[in-house]
């Protein structure tokens, strides 16, 4: 994902600009590193011989070198996956590597062209030569053959027949869109002149699923994108409302309104002094939007009461519990643990005692009405 930040940074604000192409240092088991050096410099002169200065430009040495040193990576030890990613991180389109080995007197040179966006091998060209001297000569010559057959004759053919094309996308806003691996825009919607006929068009926004179709361009064309986002969002209400501070997602306390969350399975939570734990198991699909709710049971007590006046004689008073009305003494009665108010009324005499409850065991009291 980093790797893929680096590169839409790199490219946010371009359309159509310079293209870059990276020519790395040679490689070679037993090879003098100034044989090596040399072929690199002829490969990357060949590089920029073979195309046009205006819309192409060849990467440093020492550009490389630094990028490189930020990656703590040893070029001798890179293999094709590495060459391309360095490629993508530096902001090459195309990344120019090379192998040498000497058997029985024979330089062997390999050279490779790739596409960093695709990471497909678009040429390969060997050379043999016995001698230093015609190996840098063919690798000059060489690399900026394979420039002009796989790069600048197919960008010529890219750059026929523009036309006015708008790109939009759902969401929109910072979308990162590519034709024929080139960005056009770095926001949706938006309107740019691109060349005409069948194309790979990529919409790319963070957090969300590379879009990615053929699609036939033409003057007028609007290209539409719906996209699907990587996380998932969901809602967990509770009854009542004031639970839902009480909510865990997987362990950990959590609010969970609206909350983007992973693909994936998970577990949430409901856990209360006044209620008997409650969860639930989710299994959350890519780009879902999902609403959940947790009804808690009341976690159980009792009471008994009887009631008398102030004679100690005893009378029928009505038991009232948080203002719920529960019966006529004597009763015995299940209740909420964290019942709070207890009132007996009768005859416009009256008794309120506060409630300090324990789980699953009956509370006795004596109602005295004054």
């Amino acid at each position: 994902m980093r790797l893929i930040f680096l590169f839409l940074l790199l490219w946010s604000n371009v359309a159509y600009a310079k293209q870059r192409v990276a020519v790395l240092e040679f490689r070679g088991v037993g090879i003098d590193s100034t044989v090596l050096l040399q072929v690199s410099d002829d490969a990357r002169g060949g590089a920029r011989e073979g195309l046009p200065t205006q819309e192409f430009e060849i990467t440093s040495r020492e550009n490389i070198k630094q990028i490189l040193e930020d990656m703590g990576k040893d070029m001798s030890a890179c293999d094709v996956e590495c060459e391309v990613t360095l490629g993508r991180v530096i902001g090459a389109d195309y990344v120019v590597s090379g192998s040498l080995m000497r058997i029985e007197g024979t330089y062997i040179l390999t050279i490779k062209l790739h596409d960093t966006l695709s990471g497909s091998l678009l040429g390969q060209k060997k050379v043999q030569e016995q001698s230093t001297v015609a190996l840098f000569d063919r690798t000059y010559a060489v690399t900026k053959a394979l420039m002009l057959e796989k790069i600048s004759s197919q960008q010529q053919l890219k750059l026929t027949d523009l036309v006015r094309t708008r790109f939009d996308s759902v969401p929109n806003g910072e979308v990162t869109v590519l034709v024929g691996g080139r960005p056009v825009c770095s926001r949706t919607p938006c309107t740019k002149e691109v060349p005409s006929g069948s194309h790979e068009v990529q919409y790319l926004k963070m957090e969300y699923f590379p879009w990615v179709e053929t699609v036939y361009l033409e003057e007028g064309k609007e290209v539409l994108a719906e996209l699907t986002s990587t996380f998932s969002t969901i809602t967990v209400n509770t009854s009542p409302s004031i639970l839902e501070n009480n909510l865990q997602l997987n362990g950990k306390n959590q609010d969970l309104k609206k909350f983007k969350i992973r693909p994936g399975q998970h577990t949430i939570m409901l856990h209360d002094d006044c209620y008997v734990s409650e969860g639930i198991e989710v299994t959350i699909e890519p780009g879902k939007n999902e609403e959940y709710t947790i009804v808690p049971r009341f976690k159980k007590s009792a009471i008994q009461v009887l009631s008398f006046d102030k004679n100690q004689q005893v009378q029928p008073g009505e038991v009232y519990v948080d203002g719920h009305y529960l019966g006529t003494t004597p009763l015995q009665v299940v209740v909420p643990l964290c019942s709070k108010t207890l009132v007996v009324k009768h005859m416009g005499m009256k008794y309120t005692e506060q409630l300090k409850l324990r789980h699953n065991q009956v509370y006795k009291l004596n109602a005295v009405l004054k």
